[in-house]
């Protein structure tokens, strides 16, 4: 909703959102690569069944001045809740009979979790135009939040008499649920935090083609819950009971004295950076020339980053001590003639941690699967990003009749390798560079159209994303004394090269 209060216009935004899920997935390679035995079981397979409800509901006003002058400002305050209940029950069908246990569904694994966040802020900024040319602005944002976490884990095979509790309404009170369903008791996380946060950035219109800015700003994201149950005491009876879970800090692992978690797994805390941005934003040859560009570097505090548990080897996020991004970019358009234009980009960025992050990396240690923690290293590359990337695209408009023309197009984007891990340890894999071509040619009429074209037009084989290491293709033995090779580790490629067609009708 909008309302003009006529020295400034007053906007309210409310969204709430409503979103449960059941789903089922296999869950085979993951048991089977955790070193209890499961692959003795020769027909051994396992699925998972899970279900979560979230709720969701924000609201911001926010006021724009709208009156003439020099100086403008915007102020505003905003606010969230989200509400998230789930649970995750694994099933190995068959397998209790076979390892005589008494458990009838073969339910051997189940684990629940809820969490509640509350955060709000208040912001504004004021804008000055010191001259026709050069402006000015300063703003800043006081925020803070409340995150709260309950998660309980189970393990059914040891327990007969264990009942599954699953997901209760949002509204209820899900602490009795969790105490009635868990013999393990119930697990609470919790964090918050408060801050302020500043901006600066300065304009100069040097001419009426070229301006040129500054920017020095301040940002942060808040922390979570991992979602992954915390780790029943260490045994040393019974060491390899299940270990699907996260460990606390200070937490036993494995029999020796230095088996102690230094970090916590179950969730991570907030992290800020202190941006600065440098760059100019041009429009030449009366208008047909645009070329923008800009040099950034991004200081990090605490910085999320992927890891994985000692146990089982679960994704999770954890806080680093510090890392930088820093690097360059440019995008711009060539308007060539009335019929052809180009257009393009460019960005080198790189990205690396400044400081020891103790256990950052999570891998194993073959033969066998026994979880290995590396500390990423000052200067390690950040997985997850190019360091260089271009595009280049271009348009040909040919002029049939007054109402049919036939377009040509044609495309290509290149980037360079992507680490899959910190510092490229612990197992992990560089995804090749590579660049896709993409051409077409539309005949359009107005009522309806006809399009030819080819993606990927030189059938190049890339690879976008990969799933755990390469040190998990290993070999085990079965009660038989046949193979069982672990399936946990593959990568995701682009799409092969595509011919097609496409017709459009209009029918206004």
């Amino acid at each position: 909703m909008v309302a003009d209060l006529g020295f400034a216009e007053l906007t309210s935004a409310t969204g709430y959102s409503k979103f449960g899920d059941l789903g089922q997935r296999d869950q085979t390679d993951l048991l089977i690569t955790l070193e209890y035995s499961y692959e003795a079981f020769p027909t051994f397979t396992a699925f998972t069944r899970e279900k979560g409800k979230q709720d969701r509901i924000n609201q911001e006003f926010r006021l724009v001045s709208t009156t003439d002058g020099p100086l403008n400002w915007i102020a505003g305050v905003f606010y969230n809740q989200f509400e998230s209940a789930g649970y995750s029950a694994e099933y190995t069908p068959g397998y209790a009979a076979f390892a005589g246990f008494d458990r009838a569904d073969d339910l051997e694994y189940y684990s629940q979790g809820y969490s509640k966040l509350e955060e709000s802020a208040f912001f504004g900024e004021i804008g000055y135009d010191l001259t026709d040319k050069w402006t000015v602005t300063v703003g800043g944002r006081y925020y803070q939040y409340e995150l709260e976490s309950l998660s309980d884990v189970d393990f059914p095979l040891f327990d007969p008499d264990f009942q599954t509790v699953g997901v209760s309404s949002l509204q209820s009170s899900l602490e009795a649920d969790f105490a009635a369903g868990s013999p393990n008791g119930t697990e609470q996380t919790g964090q918050s935090d408060e801050g302020t946060l500043f901006k600066f950035n300065t304009s100069y219109q040097f001419t009426n083609d070229i301006l040129g800015y500054l920017t020095v700003s301040e940002g942060y994201r808040i922390g979570n819950a991992n979602g992954v149950a915390e780790c029943p005491a260490f045994d040393p009876l019974a060491p390899n009971v299940q270990g699907a879970c996260a460990l606390a800090p200070g937490q036993q692992f494995g029999p020796n004295p230095g088996d102690v978690s230094t970090r916590d797994e179950r969730q991570y805390l907030p992290d800020t950076t202190t941006n600065y941005e440098v760059g100019f934003k041009t429009t030449l040859a009366d208008g047909r020339i645009t070329l923008n560009g800009a040099a950034y570097l991004i200081e990090w505090t605490d910085p999320q980053l992927t890891s994985a548990t000692i146990n089982a080897s679960i994704p999770i996020t954890v806080n680093a001590d510090g890392a930088e991004s820093k690097g360059i970019e440019f995008n711009g358009q060539w308007l060539i003639s009335e019929a052809l234009s180009l257009r393009g980009s460019y960005s080198h960025s790189e990205a690396s941690l400044t400081a020891l992050a103790p256990g950052l990396v999570g891998t194993i240690n073959p033969p066998g699967f026994g979880a290995v923690l590396l500390d990423g290293q000052d200067g390690d590359r950040l997985p997850g990003s190019p360091e260089d990337q271009f595009s280049v695209f271009g348009t040909y408009v040919h002029q049939l009749t007054a109402d049919r023309t036939l377009t040509f197009n044609g495309g290509y984007a290149w980037q360079g390798d992507v680490l899959s891990r910190t510092g490229d340890r612990g197992g992990g894999l560089t995804l090749d560079a590579y660049g896709v071509a993409n051409v077409s040619a539309v005949y359009d009429t107005g009522p309806w159209s006809a399009s030819l074209f080819i993606n990927n037009l030189f059938d190049e084989y890339y690879e976008t994303g990969v799933v755990s290491s390469p040190l998990f293709n290993q070999v085990l033995t079965d009660d038989n004394g046949g193979p069982v090779n672990t399936r946990s580790y593959f990568t995701f490629v682009g799409a092969p090269r595509v011919i097609g067609a496409r017709f459009n009708y209009s029918f206004d």
